[in-house]
């Protein structure tokens, strides 16, 4: 081959050779001496070729080094080539992986609002080394000219990106976007838009983010740490003035998978203490004097038949205690068994000041409960899992009554299947999933006069070997009645219809939409 002026790279695996991932290469070829004793194959320290010493004595030759795909442009190149005006960006990322260093280019997007924002930048990852198509494509809203900055911002040695897309007269916020070595793209973190000015602390591994509501120092400080991959608050400053010169400040702290008010004291405006405490609550290690709640809650049996959990009711009582003791024994052959929950409150931790039992299908566990305003009144709630299937799961709800100090059980909250709640619309969106295909019942309820009512009713199947089908209720004059009903074709026969389906019963998600003009 050498007097032919061709070569091809091989790799050896014992008696096997297995070409290279380098095409057969015909030209000129560079000999030279022989300086080592037996073969090898190597890319030369400029990586412009491919150096091959053939085994045993014997000439050595260069192959130029041009794969297919490879660009032969640097990234600096590339980046110089870009546009950089009023509306284009472009910078470079060394993300710390196998791909080295990307180029990014941004494009504004004016023309395209979002409907929170003034403009759309698109932001496209091209890998500098196969430049024939971007590696991905990342659209965000924005309100200002593009403002990126590279950070690690998850602390797993990775380079990320961030895009500030709002900014005021303190505070700014943040997109971001996490290297994922793993899926060789970056991914959002939606948590991350929430954090005001914020700032990374590798030591601690937390962001702290800071929203200053006055020329005081008042305002808003928030702690952020990565938990299993999520970036997670575990801790809430509030620090608010009011006109009788009093700062009040609360802490809320994560316990037990939930924000809860573990502290709050009031001020005099011109004392300064509460500059003194706010110090003290900085230390992430610090949660309030022995003998508070936080201690009382670390006393707490948690195990495979008890669970405690904290309420900030938000009232004249502030944060409660709520315990769990699952009963030894089942009442039936299914494994149903009541639940006693104890509510304390942490000043008078004597006797409960309530105590009610439900019957449960699950057991308790950390995570089965949750703590939401679910009747959007301002006060607290909470619900314990008591159902949980293949995806349906229900929770027993206890609503938190200001005028008697108790709470209160709903009983119509337990009909809702994977209650979301959403505070902004005043809307609990439940969701119970029928099949593998995606089907199933979206439900839509609101609460009016302090009766919980379903407004819309959305049923979507889609059976085999038949027409899949979206069926919507609206309430009308006090009572569901069908607005809409359509067919669509089998998937296996038409496969667009099943498609056709699924924006259908996503445009009636929308509550503001009430089918086509």
């Amino acid at each position: 081959m050498l007097q032919k002026g061709t070569a091809k790279v091989y790799e050896r695996f014992g008696p096997l050779l297995f070409p290279c991932g380098v095409p057969e290469y015909s030209g000129n070829l560079t000999l030279d001496e022989l300086d080592a004793e037996y073969a090898s194959v190597y890319i030369s320290e400029e990586q412009q070729a491919i150096t091959v010493s053939l085994f045993i004595y014997g000439p050595r030759f260069h192959i130029p080094l041009e794969l297919t795909g490879k660009s032969s442009t640097s990234p600096e190149q590339l980046l110089a080539e870009q546009p950089i005006d009023d509306t284009h960006d472009a910078f470079l990322i060394d993300t710390g992986g196998k791909l080295g260093t990307l180029l990014v280019t941004a494009e504004l997007d004016k023309e395209a609002p979002t409907k929170d924002c003034r403009a759309t930048v698109r932001f496209t990852v091209w890998d500098p080394d196969a430049m024939d198509e971007p590696l991905q494509t990342i659209i965000a809203a924005t309100n200002i000219f593009l403002d990126w900055s590279i950070i690690d911002a998850n602390f797993d040695g990775y380079a990320d990106f961030t895009c500030t897309y709002l900014r005021g007269n303190q505070p700014y916020y943040d997109h971001l976007w996490i290297w994922c070595e793993e899926h060789r793209q970056f991914e959002g973190v939606p948590e991350y838009d929430e954090i005001s000015v914020p700032e990374l602390d590798a030591e601690t591994g937390t962001i702290y983010g800071f929203n200053r509501s006055s020329a005081g120092g008042t305002g808003l400080h928030t702690f952020h740490q990565w938990i299993n991959g999520n970036l997670t608050c575990v801790r809430q400053i509030q620090i608010d003035s009011d006109s009788a010169n009093t700062v009040r400040m609360s802490v809320r702290d994560r316990v037990a998978g939930e924000l809860a008010e573990i502290y709050h004291e009031d001020f005099p405006l011109e004392s300064g203490g509460w500059q003194d405490a706010q110090t003290a609550w900085h230390d992430l290690d610090y949660h309030g004097e022995p003998g508070g709640i936080y201690d009382i809650f670390q006393q707490q049996p948690v195990d495979d038949t008890h669970d405690a959990f904290l309420v900030s009711t938000g009232g004249r009582l502030g944060t409660l205690l709520v315990t769990a003791e699952l009963a030894m024994e089942n009442k039936d052959e299914f494994g149903a068994r009541d639940i006693t929950f104890s509510v304390w409150n942490p000043v008078d931790m004597e006797q409960p000041i309530q105590t009610f039992s439900e019957e449960f299908m699950m057991g308790v566990a950390p995570e089965f409960h949750h703590v939401v305003d679910a009747d959007f009144d301002g006060f607290q709630d909470f619900g314990y899992l008591f159902h949980a299937g293949n995806q349906p799961y229900y929770r027993h709800y206890w609503l938190w009554d200001e005028v008697q100090g108790q709470f209160q059980y709903c009983a119509p909250l337990v009909e809702i299947s994977q209650p979301v709640f959403d505070p902004e619309r005043q809307v609990i969106t439940g969701w119970a999933r029928s099949s593998g295909a995606g089907d199933g019942i979206n439900t839509f309820h609101r609460w009016e006069d302090g009766e919980l009512v379903c407004v819309r009713r959305i049923e979507s199947f889609s059976p085999w070997e038949e027409p899949s089908i979206v069926c919507v209720q609206d309430r009308i004059n006090g009572e569901l009645q069908q607005v809409y009903r359509e067919e669509f074709p089998w998937p296996g026969e038409e496969p667009e219809g099943q498609e056709a389906w699924r924006q259908a019963r996503y445009k009636w998600c929308d509550l503001d939409y009430h089918g086509e003009p």
